[in-house]
């Protein structure tokens, strides 16, 4: 066995569908640089997804792909692989849905064992399914097993004083580490092909309800001349609120002037965003998404493009009077094309003022510095570090 410090980074996901995978694959790199031997174990759908170039190990374990069964088959088979795997010594990282393994790992001698805590369930679906869900891999894993783990990490204060909020407890030893961008990946560069002459809203991410993509298509569906013709939206990502999108964008009684892209790999995201003019995040109001860090935000950003935003803490926290933002006054559809109407009669000095913007990602939200915080946090915090 290596002598280097270990870190098992457990994951109840099917990997290769997971849209957000970039936290995971940044840090994860950015502690094996740091000396660390980081493995992610974790489960997969169609095929097992290979990031490139990165300085950690895939593990993935098969899982029986049932609702709410492939969850619990696949912490089962982490908890084995653990088991018979790892070290009493190594860092075994999990989120909440996983705490579920943390009693056995206790009972038999692992004790270096963190709760790392990025979201809020999303509560506005009332499903059964979902609310079982929540239920079985947040509320009740969150309530009685969260005191098991030797330490805490959240994505931002906001969150860590929610889930206080929300359990009735106090965090004091804890490390925040939000979203942060590869800044060699996402940087500016030629735009690349687009339609000719059309001035290109950019989104990207997972495509469900309560995410503002609805309004945001209303809002572009039913711009009227001059702007409907100059303007066009593109949108990247899957979900199950696809089919509702296409549905507002087929009753227009135009042809649409929205493009579905569908799935695009994580490695390819930069390169589409550089095709774009300006970009989108319509997150509405909700608790979920104020507590979050903009990642998708701050990649836009990073690639040098002017962003359309709403007024949610998450958004206000990180961007103030920047010049390269436009805000809308809230989250409806006239809301929308408000701004989108503003971005497009001043799309020569946003496309200026946004020159600056990867200077301002790079100072505060590159990955390495956020690296170095969680870092310094494991070497005080677990034991094991002690041997390098």
């Amino acid at each position: 066995m290596s002598d280097r410090c270990r870190i098992l980074w457990i994951q109840s996901d099917r990997f290769d569908r997971k849209p957000n995978k970039s936290p995971l694959l940044e840090m994860s790199d950015r502690l094996g640089r740091a000396g660390y031997e980081v493995y992610i174990v974790t489960g997969y759908d169609k095929e097992k997804y290979i990031p490139e170039r990165i300085c950690a190990n895939m593990v993935y374990l098969p899982a029986i792909d049932l609702p709410l069964i492939f969850r619990a088959s696949l912490m089962l088979n982490s908890l084995i692989w653990v088991l018979l795997r790892g070290a009493k010594r190594d860092i075994v990282i999990v989120n909440p849905e996983c705490l579920w393994i943390v009693p056995i790992l206790s009972a038999l001698g692992f004790g270096n064992i963190h709760l790392d805590i990025r979201t809020l369930p999303l509560t506005q679906n009332r499903a059964l399914k979902k609310r079982l869900d929540n239920w079985l891999f947040w509320t009740v894993p969150m309530k009685y097993l969260r005191g098991r783990v030797k330490g805490y990490s959240f994505i931002t204060k906001r969150l860590k004083e929610a889930v206080e909020h929300e359990f009735s407890t106090r965090f004091d030893d804890y490390v925040l580490w939000s979203s942060g961008v590869n800044i060699e990946r996402f940087r500016p560069g030629k735009k690349g092909d687009g339609e000719e002459g059309k001035f290109t809203l950019f989104y990207h991410g997972s495509i469900y309800a309560h995410r503002g993509l609805e309004e945001i298509v209303e809002a572009v569906e039913t711009l009227e001349e001059p702007y409907r013709s100059g303007v066009r939206l593109v949108i990247v990502g899957v979900g199950g609120g696809l089919g509702k999108l296409q549905q507002i964008s087929n009753s227009s009684g135009r042809p649409s002037i929205v493009e579905y892209r569908g799935y695009v790999p994580h490695e390819k995201i930069a390169a589409e965003i550089r095709r774009a003019d300006c970009c989108i995040c319509p997150l509405p109001n909700l608790l979920q998404w104020n507590v979050s860090s903009p990642l998708k935000v701050l990649e836009y950003l990073a690639s040098g493009k002017p962003v359309i935003i709403t007024p949610i803490p998450a958004h206000t926290d990180v961007l103030k009077d920047e010049k390269f933002v436009v805000w809308t006054e809230s989250s409806g559809v006239a809301d929308f094309q408000k701004a989108i109407i503003e971005a497009y009669r001043n799309r020569k000095s946003l496309s200026k003022a946004a020159e600056s913007a990867p200077g301002f990602v790079a100072a505060r939200f590159d990955w390495d510095i956020l690296a170095k915080k969680l870092d310094h946090y494991l070497t005080s915090s677990f034991p094991c570090r002690s041997v390098l």
